[in-house]
């Protein structure tokens, strides 16, 4: 009798809740709520409580504060503009070669074809070192009195290394890849104008430089050491050679060079 009792009286176990409001007024009052209705309430007013924070910081500034967030974004933001630039680059090249064709029509050359199979016919064909240094003949001594130019070699190497991919522009390998050691220094071609310096993400750290009629590209770059618009001298240390950027396999130098926005083999310019 004494058990059932006990029983019963758990049964009836509830609470009485109040609220009271600040200014005063008259309290309002549940009788007989139960524990588990007393639990459930409180349950409930937590989970609208942390989604409601959780949509304050999804939707306002204050997710910038999170811990990460901001640097994220930064890095998908630089990400992207220095895709938009080499995007630009490639685009200014391709309307110089455009360009040239149309002022070859106008002076009555015989344009080359525009087809992309004839491209290695025109390397082939091509003499880039002497074609490169013809456009350069008033930064070049005179050698004698008939007035003919001395075209220098490349003193030296770009970078010290294997040749381990060479020029093979029918497969889409437009420069040749030097295996190195990182951190290698790398020299730049010729005198030049430097056009691009910054990371990409298939390259890495990549820089471009203008040599005026030619420009050089040196790819997967662990360290670049000059900016934008910096004038370099031939041979002098631009970057230092490493393995950045999705399409590398290994600390190596990819070089490029193009001329009239045709691709043109790296080693015809840099071999004495």
């Amino acid at each position: 009798m004494a058990e059932l009792k006990g029983k019963k009286n758990k049964k009836r176990n509830t609470f009485t809740v109040a609220i009271v409001p600040d200014d005063g007024s008259e309290a309002k009052g549940y009788e007989n709520v139960s524990s588990q209705k007393l639990v459930l309430a409180i349950l409930s007013l937590c989970l609208v409580v942390a989604m409601s924070v959780a949509l304050l910081i999804a939707l306002t500034p204050l997710k910038t504060l999170l811990p990460g967030y901001g640097s994220a974004t930064r890095y998908e933001k630089r990400l992207i503009a220095n895709q938009m630039r080499l995007d630009s680059l490639s685009s200014k090249l391709l309307e110089l070669d455009r360009y040239n064709q149309r002022m070859k029509n106008i002076l009555g050359i015989t344009p080359f074809p525009d087809s992309a199979a004839y491209i290695p016919e025109r390397i082939a064909n091509a003499t880039p070192r002497r074609q490169f240094y013809a456009k350069q003949e008033a930064y070049l001594p005179i050698q004698n009195e008939d007035d003919q130019l001395a075209i220098p070699d490349y003193v030296g190497n770009v970078v010290s290394g294997t040749l381990s991919q060479e020029f093979l522009p029918e497969r889409s390998h437009y420069g040749i890849d030097i295996a190195t050691a990182s951190n290698e220094p790398i020299g730049a071609f010729s005198d030049g104008t430097v056009l691009f310096a910054d990371w990409n993400y298939d390259y890495g750290y990549t820089l471009i430089i203008d040599h005026g009629g030619l420009i050089s590209f040196y790819k997967h770059c662990n360290k670049l050491l000059v900016r934008e618009a910096a004038q370099v001298k031939r041979g002098e240390v631009v970057a230092l050679a490493g393995n950045t950027g999705h399409e590398s396999s290994g600390p190596h130098l990819h070089l490029e060079m193009w001329t009239d926005g045709i691709p043109v083999n790296p080693a015809d310019y840099i071999q004495n």
